[in-house]
This record gives structure tokens, sequence and C-alpha cells, in this order.
């Protein structure tokens, strides 16, 4: 029997596990923990051990059981779960992931901030098999080309007339799943509402739709940014609610938003370890 805490931001779930280093999770049982029927239920499972004082080697894993090199609403959500649980002072925390340290505050609103690490833009770093995205189909509705970048995970990013009328649950899968990906791809819906508002629906690799995720507020925030299509910074509104996102030409990301822990309890792992 090993605790666990279930957690969400923004309605996108998590159950967090701190765990020895020699603890592997095989995909079946990523799967079977993901479960809401059969198991605990979450959208990503989290895995964490403190490296050294404040700092933690964190690892994340979609409901299909593949692993994934980084999360933003997941990492608010073990912030928020360390910061209250541990009655942690105003100091900064370090999560040491596969796509890179995040630096994790807690803001005086209570909300979670994260520091996430600067934007990569070459093909080869997303990656993509090839350079260029005139493979990818045009969607009705489109009104930019496609962007892909890479924000501690793969993105690619259009924007639309009226992203509610596109049909995420058709194209979504498509996109992530395009020859063009060798890792696969999360894929962003955005639409522009104001000057420092984005409006976006995300199709998350290896999770399907999704009411929120933190990684693709921020790389649809820095492309908007970019492009010069808003100013920062920027309130993404997905339907779980809303990040602040910040970012400057050559700066790392900030992510602002709420995380809540719902519950704890302990979990059987039996002979699956």
């Amino acid at each position: 029997m090993i605790q666990f805490y279930k957690a969400h931001g923004l309605g996108n779930d998590f159950v967090i596990f701190e765990a020895p280093e020699n603890l592997l999770l095989s995909p079946t049982l990523i799967q079977k923990i993901a479960d809401r029927r059969h198991g605990i239920g979450c959208d990503q499972v989290i895995v964490y051990r403190e490296l050294f004082h404040h700092n933690y080697h964190v690892r994340f894993y979609n409901s299909d059981g593949g692993e994934i090199a980084a999360c933003g609403n997941g990492s608010r959500a073990l912030g928020r779960l360390l910061f209250d649980r541990d009655g942690k002072p105003d100091q900064t925390l370090s999560f040491h992931t596969k796509g890179g340290i995040l630096k994790v505050f807690k803001q005086a609103s209570q909300q979670i901030q994260i520091e996430l690490p600067m934007p990569k833009f070459h093909w080869t770093e997303i990656p993509q098999h090839h350079e260029g995205l005139h493979a990818l189909p045009i969607i009705e509705g489109q009104i930019s080309p496609y962007y892909t970048l890479n924000v501690g995970n793969p993105h690619l990013v259009a924007f639309f007339e009226n992203v509610s009328l596109i049909d995420v649950i058709k194209i979504g899968p498509m996109l992530e799943h395009h020859s063009l990906f060798p890792q696969l791809i999360n894929v962003s819906f955005a639409e522009v509402r104001g000057q420092q508002h984005l409006k976006l629906i995300v199709w998350e690799r290896g999770s399907g739709l999704t009411g929120a995720c933190g990684t693709a507020a921020c790389a649809t925030a820095v492309l908007a940014i970019r492009e010069g299509l808003v100013e920062g910074p920027v309130t993404v509104t997905q339907p779980g609610g809303d990040l602040i996102i910040e970012w400057k030409e050559n700066q790392p990301i900030l992510m602002t938003g709420p995380a809540t822990i719902t519950f704890r309890g302990e979990f059987d792992f039996g002979g699956d370890i």
C-alpha cells in the first residue's frame, strides 16, 4: 500500500505518489491507476522524490501509460501539495523533469507560479521528421499557419476565427498522430479574444480532449506574443478556467494559476511493481 494524493489544476486531474528511486511503474500499472472505474482515476500520474533541500525529481505519465517530459498543471498541483503539506515558507522549489528544471513559487494570492525553460522553435527540437508543416491538413475556419514549438514537451498550435466550431475530437487525434511527429504532439486550437486574451481548446497527447493543459497554454501564448497577435501578460481561457502566461523573447515562460488538493488515500499496488 502506497499513499497517494489526488489533485487538480483547472479540472486537469492527477494522482501523486512520493516514491523511492527504484520504483518503476509499467504502462499497464499507470493505466490501472488512471482508470476511472477500476482505479483511482486521473489524466496523469505524477511520481516524485526529494533529491536535496527543496529539489525534487519528478516524472509524469499520461493515462495511456506513456511517460511525458513535463506537465504545467501537474507541476502546479505538486507545488501546491509540497507548499501546503510541509508548511514551507516562500522559498523556491525546483522540479527536475525530463523537460528541464522547473522553478515553482507560491504567490501572495495563494496561486502557484511555474517558471518553465525557454521555448524551443527549431524543427529538430520539436521534434519533427523534417522541416516545414505544409503536409498538415488545413481546417475550415483556420486563419493562421500551423506553428510548432517545444516548451518541455512538443506542441502544435493554430488560430481560428471561432474555436468553438472546430471538431476537436475528430481533428485532434489526426494531428496528434501525424507521421511528421515521431513522438506524437499536443494540439492547440486557439482563438484571439482580445489584446491580452486567448481562448483555447486542447487535444492532449496521450490523454485526448482535456479541460485544461498548462504547457499548451504556455505554448499558445508564446506564439501569439511572438507573432504580434497579443501582448503579455496573456489570460488563456480553457474550459476548466484561466491561466496567466508571461513571456519575453529569450526569457523563460511564467505560468500562474490555481491548483487544489482534493483528497488522499492508499493504493494497493499488489504484485504490479
